[in-house]
């Protein structure tokens, strides 16, 4: 078993994902109810967040191209599983954009992978933003403060969200005085804006996963791919 920095595994306390009925929803900054986003179409997802001990790594990098690719059972529960790494030599969000294609090859549609930013820790655990897509169209975004998840914008579906396994889709995170802008595939997503003091603005950036209840391990893969541009 091979262990690296930066890998780690999110575990311990579990949040519920809510059922959003209509997934082409605008954000509203009263509708999110401390809910999980992790899953998608409503799925019982959840995120399982608290402990961050460095794990093996599942992260493989090969010429610029980063695979997570998993049928370990012990990366499954019947309440989810998340995985993620940062990426310590690139720069923030506030400094440069952070653009990455990302390809979902295996595992169950509705579960999310995609980008974390403005990373950082403090005296609640690790805080984050977390950029989601699944195969069936849709995006969200939330924020996990240490052992609780916000959500910022539920799952919504977007006809510029290429779907499928093995279909490229290109987020972009770019920053602008306090104000957050989410590209997919050169297409205007979402923004939002953060306070003055936000430690976010000087945090890391990453790569998650989550694996599903739905996932068969270790029957069948769970494999992402990103490409960092």
């Amino acid at each position: 078993m091979i262990f690296i920095k930066n890998v780690f595994k999110l575990s311990f306390l579990v949040f519920i994902l809510s059922y959003f009925i209509s997934c082409s929803q605008s954000y509203n900054n009263e509708s999110d109810n401390n809910s999980n986003v992790l899953g998608g179409d409503g799925d019982s997802e959840t995120l399982v967040a608290g402990g961050i001990p460095e794990i093996e790594s599942l992260f493989n990098e090969e010429d610029n191209i980063c695979t997570l690719s998993v049928n370990d059972e012990r990366f499954w529960s019947s309440q989810g599983y998340t995985l993620w790494k940062l990426l310590p030599d690139v720069p923030s969000v506030v400094e440069n954009d952070f653009s990455v294609e990302v390809v979902k090859s295996s595992g169950v549609p509705e579960a999310g992978y995609g980008v974390v930013f403005g990373s950082y820790e403090s005296y609640h655990g690790n805080s984050m933003f977390v950029l989601l897509l699944n195969t069936n169209m849709q995006f969200s975004i939330g924020e996990l403060q240490g052992t609780s998840f916000k959500s910022i914008c539920p799952w919504t579906y977007k006809d510029f969200i290429t779907p499928g396994y093995d279909s490229i889709n290109k987020v972009k995170v770019s920053y602008n005085k306090y104000r957050y802008e989410i590209y997919i595939n050169e297409n205007f997503a979402f923004a939002f804006t953060v306070p003055h003091s936000s430690l976010h603005l000087s945090g890391k950036n990453g790569y998650i996963v989550v694996i599903s209840p739905k996932d068969r391990l270790p029957d069948e893969t769970v494999c992402v791919k990103f490409n960092l541009l």
